[in-house]
């Protein structure tokens, strides 16, 4: 990412706006996140939020 992009962390340490950043890393490497991507990415979530 450009200098000057905050990656912001709640009390928990998770990231605040984290669809934000996805998108924006998978910019990065050329990637497009379509609704397959989305479903894995947000089940990964999911599954370790609630560990």
């Amino acid at each position: 990412m450009k200098r000057g992009n905050i990656i912001e962390f709640d009390a928990e340490g998770y990231l605040i706006k984290q669809r934000d950043v996805t998108i924006k890393l998978a910019k990065k490497e050329n990637l497009e996140l379509n609704d397959e991507y989305w479903l894995v990415l947000n089940l990964m979530h999911d599954v370790y939020i609630f560990k």
